[in-house]
């Protein structure tokens, strides 16, 4: 991803394709038919393309292309795309407090910060919906380190 705050920008914008590819999907499949879980699909697409959006907008020439996505049917059952949602949208919380304190630039960790909590209410919405915590780790969240994230994502095997 590279060093430094560009390299942490480019690792959230990975995460951000990964989340909005995931969304655009499932918007265009319409499989989603709960009326809660279809407004949550809504917003959290629209926000997600917003993301992407400003993240490359910030990094200009040095951002990291897009990688191919295959979800795996995912996004074609309710019951299944509620169920990675939430963790998508928690391990989205737990990569941009992760990266936090390695930030250098104050204007990027106000970016970031702006981001994170919005990835933390998409997270305690569709926990509400599907009935699991709004808050996993209690009254303070972790963040983790991006071998972790990384680790995760790749176990998804929703990169291609």
């Amino acid at each position: 991803f590279g060093k430094g705050d560009i390299g942490i920008l480019n690792y959230a914008l990975t995460l951000e394709y990964l989340e909005r590819a995931f969304y655009n999907e499932a918007t265009d499949k319409g499989a989603i038919t709960d009326p809660k879980t279809a407004t949550f699909l809504k917003v959290t697409t629209h926000d997600e393309r917003k993301h992407v959006e400003f993240l490359k907008k910030a990094l200009g020439r040095a951002a990291v292309k897009e990688p191919k996505f295959n979800f795996h049917g995912t996004t074609a059952d309710q019951a299944v795309f509620q169920q990675t949602a939430y963790v998508l949208e928690n391990t989205g919380v737990h990569a941009y407090l992760g990266q936090a304190p390695n930030i250098q630039s104050g204007k990027i960790l106000l970016a970031a910060a702006s981001i994170v909590t919005i990835e933390a209410r998409h997270s305690g919405a569709i926990g509400s919906i599907i009935g699991k915590a709004i808050n996993p780790n209690g009254a303070f969240d972790t963040g983790l380190p991006a071998s972790a994230v990384l680790k995760a994502v790749t176990g998804t095997h929703f990169i291609a």
